[in-house]
């Protein structure tokens, strides 16, 4: 896992709620931070205990449609590349399978 240093950027950039805020208890939360000027930023996903959903896609925001963006996961470390068409489109998938659980997903334009 990374450490707090190493995403702490990321919450000096722009945010995008990707969910409706609210505190019911079987909810999924996301929010994304984006730094712009990087081409890179971060997705924050929490699902709340009572939730009984597995997965959940999330459109993603501020992205260049014709560019190719790595995602990691900074939980398991595993990465994928997708285009941004897609990520804005389609949006991205998050798996959780804990009751609560969450996840913390970077992205970097790689093209």
């Amino acid at each position: 896992m990374n450490s707090i240093a190493s995403i702490q950027k990321y919450f000096y950039g722009d945010y995008y709620p990707l969910t409706e805020y609210t505190q019911t208890s079987d909810a999924w939360m996301a929010y994304q931070l984006d730094l712009p000027d990087q081409g890179e930023g971060m997705i924050v996903v929490l699902k709340r205990p009572l939730s009984d959903y597995r997965q959940a896609v999330f459109p993603l925001r501020a992205l260049r449609r014709d560019a190719m963006y790595e995602i990691t996961n900074l939980d398991t470390a595993a990465n994928t590349t997708l285009s941004g068409k897609e990520l804005i489109d389609k949006g991205l998938e998050a798996h959780l399978l804990n009751r609560p659980d969450s996840a913390l997903l970077r992205y970097r334009r790689r093209s």
